[in-house]
Protein backbone atom coordinates (compact mmCIF):
# COMPACT_ATOMS: atom_id res chain seq x y z
CA UNK A 1 0.00 0.00 0.00
CA UNK A 2 1.54 3.48 -0.83
CA UNK A 3 1.73 5.98 1.52
CA UNK A 4 -0.58 8.72 1.56
CA UNK A 5 0.21 12.32 2.69
CA UNK A 6 -2.25 15.48 2.86
CA UNK A 7 -0.65 18.89 2.60
CA UNK A 8 -2.37 21.73 4.28
CA UNK A 9 -1.85 25.20 2.77
CA UNK A 10 -2.54 28.64 2.08
CA UNK A 11 -0.72 29.37 -1.58
CA UNK A 12 -0.99 27.16 -4.16
CA UNK A 13 -0.99 27.60 -7.71
CA UNK A 14 -2.80 29.08 -9.48
CA UNK A 15 -1.35 31.76 -7.04
CA UNK A 16 2.11 33.02 -7.52
CA UNK A 17 5.06 34.08 -5.21
CA UNK A 18 7.90 32.47 -3.46
CA UNK A 19 5.69 30.88 -0.88
CA UNK A 20 4.03 28.42 -3.10
CA UNK A 21 7.36 26.94 -4.40
CA UNK A 22 7.97 24.62 -1.73
CA UNK A 23 5.26 22.30 -1.54
CA UNK A 24 4.69 22.48 -5.27
CA UNK A 25 8.54 20.96 -5.72
CA UNK A 26 8.42 18.74 -3.11
CA UNK A 27 4.36 17.43 -3.71
CA UNK A 28 6.17 16.66 -7.50
CA UNK A 29 9.06 14.82 -6.11
CA UNK A 30 6.79 12.68 -3.32
CA UNK A 31 4.84 11.97 -6.23
CA UNK A 32 7.10 10.36 -7.85
CA UNK A 33 8.47 8.24 -5.16
CA UNK A 34 5.23 6.32 -5.05
CA UNK A 35 3.23 8.88 -2.58
CA UNK A 36 -0.52 9.85 -3.10
CA UNK A 37 -0.44 13.81 -2.39
CA UNK A 38 -3.17 15.30 -1.48
CA UNK A 39 -3.24 19.21 -1.13
CA UNK A 40 -5.69 21.27 1.04
CA UNK A 41 -5.04 25.14 -0.02
CA UNK A 42 -6.99 28.48 0.20
CA UNK A 43 -9.35 28.63 -3.38
CA UNK A 44 -7.94 31.27 -5.56
CA UNK A 45 -9.65 32.47 -8.12
CA UNK A 46 -6.65 34.27 -10.28
CA UNK A 47 -4.05 33.20 -12.38
CA UNK A 48 -0.90 35.10 -11.12
CA UNK A 49 1.53 35.04 -14.14
CA UNK A 50 4.28 33.80 -12.10
CA UNK A 51 3.76 30.26 -10.73
CA UNK A 52 4.69 27.05 -10.48
CA UNK A 53 1.52 25.10 -12.20
CA UNK A 54 3.98 23.16 -14.58
CA UNK A 55 5.67 21.33 -11.69
CA UNK A 56 2.29 20.23 -10.90
CA UNK A 57 1.50 16.07 -11.53
CA UNK A 58 -1.94 15.27 -12.24
CA UNK A 59 -1.66 12.62 -10.22
CA UNK A 60 -1.39 14.77 -7.29
CA UNK A 61 -5.24 15.79 -5.84
CA UNK A 62 -5.60 19.19 -5.21
CA UNK A 63 -8.77 20.32 -2.76
CA UNK A 64 -10.12 23.90 -2.14
CA UNK A 65 -11.62 25.52 1.02
CA UNK A 66 -13.06 28.97 0.95
CA UNK A 67 -10.92 31.54 2.94
CA UNK A 68 -12.91 34.58 4.89
CA UNK A 69 -10.15 36.77 3.09
CA UNK A 70 -10.52 38.47 -0.31
CA UNK A 71 -8.81 36.56 -3.00
CA UNK A 72 -8.52 39.15 -4.73
CA UNK A 73 -6.14 41.05 -2.01
CA UNK A 74 -3.40 38.39 -2.46
CA UNK A 75 -3.08 39.07 -5.79
CA UNK A 76 -0.44 41.26 -7.79
CA UNK A 77 -1.99 44.35 -9.40
CA UNK A 78 -0.24 46.00 -12.56
CA UNK A 79 -2.76 49.43 -12.24
CA UNK A 80 -1.08 51.53 -9.86
CA UNK A 81 -4.79 52.84 -8.36
CA UNK A 82 -5.53 49.26 -7.62
CA UNK A 83 -2.40 48.17 -5.79
CA UNK A 84 -2.94 51.25 -3.57
CA UNK A 85 -6.07 50.17 -2.75
CA UNK A 86 -4.77 47.00 -2.11
CA UNK A 87 -2.45 47.64 0.40
CA UNK A 88 -4.63 49.90 1.90
CA UNK A 89 -7.58 47.77 2.33
CA UNK A 90 -5.24 44.63 3.63
CA UNK A 91 -3.60 47.26 5.92
CA UNK A 92 -6.89 48.30 7.30
CA UNK A 93 -7.82 44.55 7.92
CA UNK A 94 -4.38 43.36 9.59
CA UNK A 95 -5.33 46.23 12.11
CA UNK A 96 -9.21 44.84 12.74
CA UNK A 97 -9.91 41.73 12.09
CA UNK A 98 -6.86 39.56 10.43
CA UNK A 99 -3.97 40.53 13.58
CA UNK A 100 -2.56 37.21 13.27
CA UNK A 101 -2.48 36.40 9.60
CA UNK A 102 -4.91 36.05 6.23
CA UNK A 103 -5.90 32.02 7.60
CA UNK A 104 -7.06 32.93 11.09
CA UNK A 105 -10.81 33.29 10.28
CA UNK A 106 -10.52 29.73 8.50
CA UNK A 107 -10.61 27.46 11.35
CA UNK A 108 -13.85 25.51 10.78
CA UNK A 109 -13.39 25.19 7.02
CA UNK A 110 -9.89 24.05 7.11
CA UNK A 111 -9.95 21.71 10.16
CA UNK A 112 -13.43 20.72 8.72
CA UNK A 113 -11.98 19.85 5.43
CA UNK A 114 -9.06 18.25 6.58
CA UNK A 115 -11.04 16.05 8.43
CA UNK A 116 -13.45 14.69 5.80
CA UNK A 117 -10.51 14.56 3.33
CA UNK A 118 -8.63 12.16 5.71
CA UNK A 119 -11.38 10.14 6.64
CA UNK A 120 -12.35 9.37 2.93
CA UNK A 121 -8.92 8.99 1.75
CA UNK A 122 -7.87 6.95 4.72
CA UNK A 123 -4.64 9.27 5.04
CA UNK A 124 -2.25 8.60 7.88
CA UNK A 125 0.07 11.89 7.69
CA UNK A 126 -0.96 15.58 7.89
CA UNK A 127 1.28 18.14 6.89
CA UNK A 128 0.49 21.88 7.97
CA UNK A 129 3.20 24.61 6.11
CA UNK A 130 3.01 27.79 7.64
CA UNK A 131 3.08 31.18 7.11
CA UNK A 132 0.14 32.09 7.87
CA UNK A 133 1.20 30.13 11.13
CA UNK A 134 -3.05 29.69 12.24
CA UNK A 135 -3.09 26.79 9.59
CA UNK A 136 -0.34 25.22 12.10
CA UNK A 137 -2.43 25.67 14.81
CA UNK A 138 -5.95 24.62 12.95
CA UNK A 139 -3.76 21.15 12.10
CA UNK A 140 -2.96 20.92 15.68
CA UNK A 141 -7.05 21.05 16.45
CA UNK A 142 -7.44 18.11 13.86
CA UNK A 143 -4.72 16.29 15.25
CA UNK A 144 -6.77 16.76 19.11
CA UNK A 145 -9.32 15.23 17.02
CA UNK A 146 -8.14 12.41 15.10
CA UNK A 147 -4.86 10.94 17.49
CA UNK A 148 -3.61 8.72 15.33
CA UNK A 149 -2.62 10.58 12.51
CA UNK A 150 0.86 11.52 11.62
CA UNK A 151 1.47 14.96 12.00
CA UNK A 152 4.75 17.12 10.43
CA UNK A 153 4.25 20.98 11.38
CA UNK A 154 6.15 22.68 8.75
CA UNK A 155 7.80 25.88 9.88
CA UNK A 156 9.43 28.15 7.09
CA UNK A 157 10.11 31.10 9.69
CA UNK A 158 9.83 30.29 13.36
CA UNK A 159 5.94 31.56 14.49
CA UNK A 160 6.89 33.88 17.48
CA UNK A 161 10.43 34.80 16.10
CA UNK A 162 8.62 37.06 13.89
CA UNK A 163 8.76 40.45 14.12
CA UNK A 164 4.90 40.69 13.80
CA UNK A 165 4.63 38.49 16.49
CA UNK A 166 7.23 39.93 19.05
CA UNK A 167 6.04 41.66 22.37
CA UNK A 168 6.18 44.57 22.64
CA UNK A 169 7.48 45.44 18.91
CA UNK A 170 4.48 43.34 16.98
CA UNK A 171 2.00 42.36 19.44
CA UNK A 172 1.16 45.89 21.63
CA UNK A 173 -1.09 44.02 23.64
CA UNK A 174 -0.23 41.18 26.09
CA UNK A 175 -2.79 39.47 25.53
CA UNK A 176 -2.37 38.98 21.98
CA UNK A 177 0.73 37.85 22.73
CA UNK A 178 -0.40 35.01 24.86
CA UNK A 179 -2.73 33.74 22.36
CA UNK A 180 0.52 33.47 19.86
CA UNK A 181 2.15 31.43 22.55
CA UNK A 182 -0.50 29.02 23.23
CA UNK A 183 -1.40 28.45 19.26
CA UNK A 184 2.49 27.86 18.83
CA UNK A 185 2.77 25.54 22.10
CA UNK A 186 -0.10 23.55 21.07
CA UNK A 187 0.95 23.17 16.99
CA UNK A 188 4.27 21.63 19.06
CA UNK A 189 2.74 19.72 21.67
CA UNK A 190 0.47 17.88 18.98
CA UNK A 191 3.25 17.86 16.02
CA UNK A 192 5.28 14.25 15.56
CA UNK A 193 7.83 15.73 13.53
CA UNK A 194 8.51 19.92 13.78
CA UNK A 195 10.28 21.31 10.64
CA UNK A 196 12.62 24.61 10.36
CA UNK A 197 14.53 25.54 7.41
CA UNK A 198 17.91 26.23 9.16
CA UNK A 199 19.55 24.62 11.96
CA UNK A 200 19.61 27.64 14.34
CA UNK A 201 15.70 28.15 14.41
CA UNK A 202 15.51 24.60 15.00
CA UNK A 203 17.61 24.86 17.68
CA UNK A 204 15.66 27.87 19.06
CA UNK A 205 12.40 25.64 19.04
CA UNK A 206 14.30 23.23 20.82
CA UNK A 207 15.05 25.01 23.86
CA UNK A 208 11.55 26.93 23.89
CA UNK A 209 9.59 23.57 23.45
CA UNK A 210 11.74 21.56 25.44
CA UNK A 211 8.62 19.96 27.38
CA UNK A 212 7.18 18.32 23.89
CA UNK A 213 9.09 14.68 25.14
CA UNK A 214 7.25 13.37 21.83
CA UNK A 215 7.93 15.76 19.56
CA UNK A 216 11.03 15.46 17.38
CA UNK A 217 12.95 18.66 15.62
CA UNK A 218 14.69 18.33 12.38
CA UNK A 219 16.34 20.80 10.31
CA UNK A 220 14.74 20.43 6.10
CA UNK A 221 16.67 23.18 3.99
CA UNK A 222 15.60 24.68 1.40
CA UNK A 223 16.29 23.59 -2.08
CA UNK A 224 16.78 24.01 -5.80
CA UNK A 225 15.18 21.30 -8.01
CA UNK A 226 17.69 20.45 -11.38
CA UNK A 227 14.78 20.42 -13.35
CA UNK A 228 15.03 24.17 -13.27
CA UNK A 229 17.75 24.58 -14.88
CA UNK A 230 18.29 21.78 -17.21
CA UNK A 231 18.00 24.54 -20.38
CA UNK A 232 21.08 26.46 -18.63
CA UNK A 233 23.91 25.33 -20.42
CA UNK A 234 26.96 25.81 -18.00
CA UNK A 235 29.81 28.82 -19.88
CA UNK A 236 33.35 29.73 -19.22
CA UNK A 237 33.23 33.24 -17.83
CA UNK A 238 35.99 35.81 -18.73
CA UNK A 239 34.10 38.97 -16.70
CA UNK A 240 35.80 39.22 -13.85
CA UNK A 241 32.08 40.02 -12.19
CA UNK A 242 30.57 40.01 -8.95
CA UNK A 243 26.81 40.02 -9.18
CA UNK A 244 23.77 40.27 -6.48
CA UNK A 245 20.35 39.48 -6.88
CA UNK A 246 17.44 40.61 -4.89
CA UNK A 247 16.56 43.57 -1.97
CA UNK A 248 19.58 45.89 -0.42
CA UNK A 249 16.90 47.47 2.09
CA UNK A 250 17.24 46.27 5.61
CA UNK A 251 20.76 47.18 6.15
CA UNK A 252 22.13 44.85 3.24
CA UNK A 253 23.35 48.65 1.36
CA UNK A 254 25.88 48.78 3.78
CA UNK A 255 27.63 45.90 3.12
CA UNK A 256 27.75 47.55 -0.52
CA UNK A 257 29.11 50.65 1.04
CA UNK A 258 31.98 48.27 2.98
CA UNK A 259 32.75 46.41 -0.34
CA UNK A 260 33.33 49.54 -2.35
CA UNK A 261 35.19 51.02 0.64
CA UNK A 262 37.53 48.22 0.49
CA UNK A 263 38.53 47.56 -3.08
CA UNK A 264 39.35 51.54 -2.89
CA UNK A 265 41.45 50.69 0.15
CA UNK A 266 43.06 47.51 -1.60
CA UNK A 267 46.49 47.91 -2.99
CA UNK A 268 45.81 44.98 -5.64
CA UNK A 269 45.04 47.18 -9.07
CA UNK A 270 44.06 43.84 -10.86
CA UNK A 271 41.01 44.32 -8.63
CA UNK A 272 40.72 47.94 -8.71
CA UNK A 273 41.13 47.40 -12.68
CA UNK A 274 39.05 44.10 -13.59
CA UNK A 275 36.38 43.82 -10.84
CA UNK A 276 32.53 44.63 -12.35
CA UNK A 277 30.40 44.53 -9.30
CA UNK A 278 26.33 44.60 -11.03
CA UNK A 279 23.55 45.21 -8.61
CA UNK A 280 19.90 43.84 -9.74
CA UNK A 281 17.96 44.90 -7.02
CA UNK A 282 15.05 47.22 -6.60
CA UNK A 283 17.44 49.79 -4.74
CA UNK A 284 17.14 53.38 -6.24
CA UNK A 285 20.42 54.66 -7.10
CA UNK A 286 18.96 58.63 -5.19
CA UNK A 287 19.37 56.77 -2.19
CA UNK A 288 22.70 55.48 -2.54
CA UNK A 289 25.39 58.27 -0.43
CA UNK A 290 26.78 61.10 -1.77
CA UNK A 291 30.33 60.06 -1.31
CA UNK A 292 29.45 56.60 -3.50
CA UNK A 293 27.83 57.98 -6.26
CA UNK A 294 30.92 59.15 -8.26
CA UNK A 295 31.81 55.59 -8.37
CA UNK A 296 28.49 54.49 -9.50
CA UNK A 297 28.57 53.18 -13.37
CA UNK A 298 32.32 52.85 -12.55
CA UNK A 299 33.08 50.56 -9.59
CA UNK A 300 29.43 49.37 -9.44
CA UNK A 301 26.45 49.53 -11.49
CA UNK A 302 23.06 49.06 -10.40
CA UNK A 303 20.55 47.58 -12.48
CA UNK A 304 16.28 46.56 -12.00
CA UNK A 305 15.28 43.71 -10.79
CA UNK A 306 14.40 41.17 -13.00
CA UNK A 307 11.76 38.08 -13.37
CA UNK A 308 12.80 35.22 -11.79
CA UNK A 309 12.83 33.04 -15.06
CA UNK A 310 15.57 35.72 -16.23
CA UNK A 311 17.71 35.10 -12.85
CA UNK A 312 19.15 32.09 -13.66
CA UNK A 313 20.83 33.10 -17.00
CA UNK A 314 22.23 36.03 -15.40
CA UNK A 315 23.67 34.10 -12.62
CA UNK A 316 25.15 31.29 -15.14
CA UNK A 317 27.16 34.86 -16.87
CA UNK A 318 28.09 35.84 -13.73
CA UNK A 319 31.65 34.68 -12.19
CA UNK A 320 30.58 34.98 -8.58
CA UNK A 321 28.00 35.51 -7.03
CA UNK A 322 27.95 38.01 -3.86
CA UNK A 323 25.43 37.09 -1.04
CA UNK A 324 24.60 39.67 1.89
CA UNK A 325 22.95 39.17 5.32
CA UNK A 326 22.38 42.65 7.42
CA UNK A 327 24.53 43.16 10.41
CA UNK A 328 22.11 41.69 13.28
CA UNK A 329 20.68 39.26 11.21
CA UNK A 330 23.14 36.74 10.56
CA UNK A 331 20.82 33.54 10.73
CA UNK A 332 19.08 34.40 7.47
CA UNK A 333 19.24 32.09 4.89
CA UNK A 334 18.08 33.42 1.41
CA UNK A 335 16.58 31.08 -0.78
CA UNK A 336 18.62 32.98 -3.62
CA UNK A 337 21.69 30.95 -2.49
CA UNK A 338 20.58 27.35 -4.04
CA UNK A 339 20.33 29.05 -6.97
CA UNK A 340 23.94 29.76 -6.72
CA UNK A 341 24.49 25.73 -5.77
CA UNK A 342 22.59 24.46 -8.39
CA UNK A 343 24.44 26.65 -11.33
CA UNK A 344 27.52 25.72 -9.25
CA UNK A 345 29.20 29.72 -8.64
CA UNK A 346 31.48 30.77 -6.45
CA UNK A 347 29.80 32.84 -3.47
CA UNK A 348 30.84 35.94 -2.20
CA UNK A 349 29.40 36.15 1.41
CA UNK A 350 29.71 39.06 3.77
CA UNK A 351 28.32 38.22 7.43
CA UNK A 352 29.31 38.94 11.02
CA UNK A 353 28.90 35.22 11.01
CA UNK A 354 25.70 32.88 11.24
CA UNK A 355 25.09 28.94 9.77
CA UNK A 356 24.73 30.36 6.23
CA UNK A 357 28.44 31.88 7.06
CA UNK A 358 29.45 28.46 8.60
CA UNK A 359 27.85 26.22 5.49
CA UNK A 360 29.82 28.49 3.06
CA UNK A 361 33.14 28.40 4.61
CA UNK A 362 33.03 24.37 5.18
CA UNK A 363 32.24 24.07 1.53
CA UNK A 364 35.46 26.05 0.48
CA UNK A 365 33.37 29.42 -0.40
CA UNK A 366 34.38 32.79 -0.04
CA UNK A 367 32.97 34.46 3.43
CA UNK A 368 34.09 37.46 5.09
CA UNK A 369 32.80 40.06 7.99
CA UNK A 370 31.62 43.57 8.12
CA UNK A 371 35.50 44.74 8.69
CA UNK A 372 37.47 46.20 6.03
CA UNK A 373 40.97 44.05 6.05
CA UNK A 374 38.94 41.12 5.87
CA UNK A 375 36.90 42.05 2.94
CA UNK A 376 40.46 42.44 1.52
CA UNK A 377 41.25 39.43 2.47
CA UNK A 378 38.53 38.13 0.84
CA UNK A 379 38.49 40.43 -2.29
CA UNK A 380 42.48 38.84 -2.82
CA UNK A 381 41.08 34.87 -2.54
CA UNK A 382 38.46 35.72 -5.31
CA UNK A 383 41.42 37.16 -7.44
CA UNK A 384 43.35 34.23 -6.81
CA UNK A 385 40.44 31.42 -7.56
CA UNK A 386 39.94 33.60 -11.08
CA UNK A 387 43.72 33.58 -11.88
CA UNK A 388 44.26 29.72 -11.21
CA UNK A 389 41.04 28.03 -10.97
CA UNK A 390 40.53 25.21 -8.79
CA UNK A 391 40.18 21.87 -10.45
CA UNK A 392 38.58 20.04 -7.99
CA UNK A 393 34.83 18.88 -8.85
CA UNK A 394 32.00 19.68 -6.79
CA UNK A 395 29.12 16.77 -5.89
CA UNK A 396 26.96 16.51 -8.75
CA UNK A 397 23.08 18.14 -7.92
CA UNK A 398 21.19 15.09 -7.34
CA UNK A 399 23.45 14.55 -4.23
CA UNK A 400 23.99 17.53 -2.53
CA UNK A 401 22.21 18.18 0.75
CA UNK A 402 20.56 21.32 -0.71
CA UNK A 403 18.75 19.35 -3.22
CA UNK A 404 15.00 18.65 -3.64
CA UNK A 405 15.54 15.22 -3.94
CA UNK A 406 17.75 15.66 -0.21
CA UNK A 407 14.76 17.24 1.21
CA UNK A 408 12.42 14.89 -0.23
CA UNK A 409 14.18 11.88 0.78
CA UNK A 410 14.02 13.66 4.03
CA UNK A 411 9.94 14.11 4.35
CA UNK A 412 9.80 10.69 2.95
CA UNK A 413 11.58 8.91 5.88
CA UNK A 414 8.76 10.88 8.24
CA UNK A 415 5.79 9.42 6.21
CA UNK A 416 4.34 6.21 7.77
Amino acid sequence: MSKKILVVLYKFPPMGGIATRRWVKLSKALSKKGVEVHVLCADYNYQDRVNWSKDLPESIAIHKYKSRFPSWLMRSHDNKFAYHVSRLTKFVLSKLFFDIDEAQHDGYNIVSSAKKIIEEYDIRNVLASGHPVSLNYFASLTKYDLPNINLIQDFRDNWNDLGVFAYTKGCKRFSTKKKHVFQEALSVNYANHVINVSNELTNIMKLRHHNAVNTHFQTIYNFYDPDDYQAIIPVQVSDFSLCYFGSLFNGRIEAIYRLLDSIEASDDQFIKDNLHIKLYTNYPKNKIKAQYEPLLDTRFKIFSMVEPDQVANLINNAYACLSINSIGSEYAFGTKIFEYFALDKTVFHISNGGELYDVLRESGQIVCQYDKSDIIRALLALKAQYISPPTSISASQSESKFSLKSASDSFYRLLK
